[in-house]
Formats: C-alpha cells, sequence, structure tokens
C-alpha cells in the first residue's frame, strides 16, 4: 500500500483490511515517508505485516516519531525497515516527444507498468502506472484510452487483463520516459519549482 502518502488516508486501515479480504496476498507492506508516523493509529499498525519508511533528504521524519515507530513494531511484531534515498530518477516531463518508436521502447523497458505492477485506482478508473493517472493533470490533456472504468460488468475481468497485459505503449507515455530516466540528486522543490522542473529538456533523455 503507498501512495503518494497512504497516511493521508482518513480510513487507511478499512483500506488494508479490504486489500487483505481479496486474498490477493498474506503478507502487506505499507510504503510512507514517515512525516505522518506519529499519527498511525493502532489499527492501521494491527493490520499490516510491514512498514517500510522512505526518507528523502530535505523532508524526513523526526527521529522521536521514527523510535516511536520501531517500539511500536517490535510491539506488534511488524516489520520496519527505514531507508533513505538521496537520487530520484526522472520520470514525467510536460515537454513529451512524438516520436511514437522511442515511446514504444520506453514502455517496454517500463518496470514501472510491466514489472513491479504500480498499479492506481481514482474516481473510479483503474489506471495501468501513477504516471498515467497524473499526467492528464500536468498537461491538460485527457487520454481516455489510458484507463479502464471500474464497472459491475461481467467482462470487467477481462478488459482489466487485457489492459494490464497489453504490450502497446499508453497515450501518456510520450510524456514519461518510465524507469529509464536519468538519476538526479534529491532536492526538495516547491510546487512553481516543480513545474518548472517538468519543462526542462533534459527531462526527455533515457539511459
Amino acid at each position: 500500500v503507498l501512495g503518494g502518502e497512504p497516511l493521508l488516508h482518513q480510513d487507511l486501515a478499512a483500506v488494508i483490511q479490504a486489500a487483505r479480504s481479496t486474498g490477493i496476498s498474506k503478507h502487506l507492506l505499507l510504503t510512507t515517508n514517515g512525516l505522518l508516523l506519529a499519527r498511525m493509529s493502532d489499527a492501521v499498525w494491527g493490520a499490516v505485516d510491514e512498514v517500510e519508511v522512505s526518507c528523502y533528504p530535505g523532508a524526513e521524519p523526526p527521529a522521536a516519531a521514527l523510535n516511536l515507530a520501531r517500539e511500536q513494531a517490535r510491539e506488534r511484531r511488524v516489520k520496519l525497515t527505514v531507508t533513505r534515498y538521496e537520487h530520484f530518477r526522472d520520470t514525467i516531463t510536460t515537454v513529451g516527444t512524438e516520436n511514437q518508436a522511442l515511446v514504444q521502447q520506453i514502455y517496454s523497458a517500463c518496470k514501472i507498468a510491466n514489472v513491479w505492477g504500480c498499479h492506481a485506482v481514482r474516481e473510479g478508473a483503474f489506471f495501468k502506472c501513477p504516471q498515467s493517472m497524473y499526467i492528464p493533470m500536468l498537461t491538460g490533456q485527457q487520454f481516455e484510452g489510458d484507463h479502464v472504468l471500474i464497472e459491475d460488468t461481467e467482462d470487467l475481468q477481462a478488459r482489466l487483463l487485457a489492459f494490464v497485459n497489453s504490450p502497446t505503449a499508453l497515450a501518456s507515455c510520450k510524456y514519461c520516459v518510465g524507469s529509464v530516466g536519468k538519476q538526479n540528486a534529491h532536492v526538495q522543490l516547491t510546487r512553481p519549482e516543480f513545474r518548472a522542473d517538468l519543462q526542462r529538456p533534459d527531462r526527455t533523455s533515457v539511459v
């Protein structure tokens, strides 16, 4: 269970229990940046098997919160992992490219969509990856074929499987470099700086 930031959800324990009830996995892991660890409820601690805290320079959880989390994890026999990330990989760009062959190559190599299975749900629609969910908001464009509406129909499972397993790049992939973008040292940006950073021409470069 990851985000955005899952600890912002007002009824996170119910979400985790719903995931467990599907039988999708016996082991449920919650990933958080740790800034809200101090307000993580007993219900959430009791619903997960593992908590992974991702620490980023300039936005790290207080030491007291981490120490409290270690105590709570020990008491509940929940595995706690704390990992520090010094670099991030460029992913989304608002510049885009019309080179469809390059887009297809990037998509075919994309671990987010094809290996990690990092799917997302928003406003009644299923997305193959979080990037395709957010790109329309960042570019002001709509890509109708980049999601599947979650409807109570007999063919929903078949449509989801066909969508997830499709080898064809999404329309929004022209604004994404997937998991092959260049890595940069982490920098905490303001919202205006983030918007400007998305327009950097070199964000479309790959490794």
